[in-house]
């Protein structure tokens, strides 16, 4: 069942990519972005990864923290951070343990949806053009992105499940 606005975000307890140890409840105080993403394959991934990081001083002044969520294993993640020298803290979930616990879909519909869409294909080509060198795509193809922007209390402010693939929360949501 997909997680309603103004209602407890799901605590979770485990690691970032380097081992640390990550939890929401370690993040109370701070507004968190919590952004489920396909693989760091994904050229659509990648150039809002890339978005994100374009505002990363606005979202530091905002004291928001960045958590993705790749369905890529840790060490494709580590070359890819390495790679791009992203400051954003990134979690390996092949199990698709938070995926599940976030109502996270997958659909070859929305998939589909996204493939004849003008949008998505300059999208998809961009990320592409620009990330395609840094990871094989090691996860669902048909993964539907969502967001969830967290407040300091552990709530829930808002909630995006794409409705396509590549359809994320606009940035000026949080911004």
């Amino acid at each position: 069942m997909r997680l309603q606005e103004n209602t407890l975000a799901k605590d979770f307890n485990t690691q970032d990519i380097f081992g640390n140890p990550i939890s929401l409840e370690m993040l109370k105080g701070k507004k968190v972005l919590l952004s489920f993403l396909r693989f760091t394959g994904c050229p659509i991934c990648n150039l809002h990864v890339y978005n994100l990081l374009q505002h990363k001083e606005e979202l530091d002044k905002k004291n928001i923290t960045i958590i993705f969520v790749f369905e890529s294993s840790t060490e494709t993640i580590k070359k890819y951070v390495q790679a791009e020298n992203l400051p954003f803290t990134m979690i390996s979930d092949p199990d698709q343990i938070l995926y599940n616990q976030y109502a996270v879909e997958k659909s070859w519909g929305k998939f589909i949806r996204w493939v004849f869409t003008t949008d998505g294909l300059i999208n998809g080509v961009k990320g592409y053009l620009k990330f395609h060198k840094y990871s094989p795509m090691e996860g669902s193809s048909d993964r539907v992105e969502a967001e969830f922007l967290i407040n300091e209390k552990g709530v829930l402010e808002k909630v995006h499940y794409g409705n396509a693939v590549g359809d994320y929360m606009p940035i000026s949501t949080y911004l």
